[in-house]
Formats: C-alpha cells, sequence, structure tokens
C-alpha cells in the first residue's frame, strides 16, 4: 500500500485554533522563502532573462499543485514580461498538453511524460525549470538529467531534503522546509519574484527607448 506523502508534513502546534494556525503557517512561509539565497534568484533570473534575449525556450515540469504552478508561471513569462520591441519569453509547460502527454505516458510510461517532450521540443541553450516539492519525482528528474545531456540550463525548485533534483541542476532553487503547502506556496512567490524582477528590468529598457 502506497502512503500518502502528506505524513511527511511538518504539524501545527497543538490545540491552537484557525487563526493561530494561520499566524503560524505565515511565520513558516517566511522563513520558507528567507532560506532561498538571493544570489540563486539572481543566476536564475539572469538564465531566464539570456534565454530571451538569445530567443531560446523555456520549459517547465511538475506534478500536481506543481503542474499548476508551472503553468501559472509560464503565463507570467510570455505574457507578463512581454513589451513591444523586446523578444517575448516563450515558456510552455510541459503538463499543458493533455492528448500528447498522455499518450507518451501510455506508450512509454509515466515516468517518461516529460523527458520525451524535452527530446522532442528542446535546444541547446533553452532553459528547463523543474519543481518537485520532495526532489525526487522521477518524471522530473529524468527530464532534468535529459536536460543536462541536451545542454539546456536547469533550474530546480525543490523543498523537504531537496532529493535527488538537488543535486542534479544547475541552479537548486531549494526551499528548506517540511510541509507540502508552504513548499508549494514559497516557490509560487519566488517564480513570482523572478517574473517581476525580469518586467522590472524590461520596463526600464523600454524607457530607455
Amino acid at each position: 500500500m502506497l502512503l500518502d506523502p502528506r505524513i511527511r508534513n511538518c504539524k501545527f502546534s497543538d490545540g491552537i485554533d484557525i487563526n493561530c494556525m494561520k499566524s503560524e503557517y505565515m511565520l513558516w512561509l517566511t522563513n520558507a522563502v528567507d532560506g532561498v539565497g538571493g544570489e540563486l534568484l539572481q543566476k536564475a533570473c539572469l538564465a531566464l532573462t539570456v534565454a530571451a534575449q538569445n530567443k531560446k525556450s523555456i520549459y517547465m515540469a511538475g506534478n500536481g499543485g506543481s503542474a499548476v504552478i508551472a503553468e501559472h508561471c509560464c503565463a507570467d513569462l510570455t505574457k507578463g514580461t512581454y513589451f513591444n520591441g523586446q523578444p517575448p519569453i516563450r515558456a510552455m509547460a510541459l503538463s499543458c498538453n493533455t492528448s500528447l502527454s498522455t499518450a507518451i505516458a501510455n506508450d512509454f510510461g509515466y515516468e517518461n511524460v516529460f523527458m520525451k517532450q524535452l527530446e522532442y521540443y528542446a535546444e541547446e541553450g533553452d532553459v528547463f525549470i523543474a519543481i518537485s516539492s520532495s526532489g525526487n519525482s522521477p518524471n522530473v528528474c529524468d527530464a532534468a538529467e535529459f536536460a543536462k545531456k541536451r545542454n539546456l540550463v536547469s533550474i530546480g525548485f525543490t523543498g523537504f531534503s531537496g532529493g535527488r533534483l538537488r543535486d542534479i541542476v544547475d541552479i537548486s532553487l531549494h526551499v528548506p522546509f517540511s510541509n507540502y503547502g508552504v513548499v508549494e506556496d514559497s516557490h509560487q512567490i519566488l517564480l513570482h519574484v523572478l517574473s517581476q524582477a525580469i518586467i522590472h528590468e524590461r520596463g526600464k529598457m523600454e524607457a530607455g527607448n
């Protein structure tokens, strides 16, 4: 019998009400986000900016809540950072094409659902953003391994111990916390920070023109 991974979540203090839970959760979230180094965020931001300037693509992958985070971020990176006269950031979440992903899963196994798409689409110089709270999702980790072989820049978002993914990627944005909700919220916050940093820089470039 497979165990629900939520058993790994750190627990709230005993006997607290919903308002105290909210306060404790926000404290957890603040500490978790603060645990990610700013220099690594800067490296990730530079990688995305360079890819856009070189008209390269950004691919993102995750399962469950991480898939939704990837899809949200792709919308932010493509539409949200666009300014006239600058190359758009071409971002795609590999969970979006249900026909293709289910065909790959059916024919090659679910563990290959992201890797095969990188094989079909990705080119040297593209960026692969891998999101896995545990850092051990086989399909995400295998895609990150393939990205290295294809000479993509890889950025990993992990939590808990960081798992296998933390050691595969070029830029590891590891959230040092053991709660799925906090880790996922932290990933969303960090990706919003990256997107808005790019918007800020592109806005300055447009103003300079």
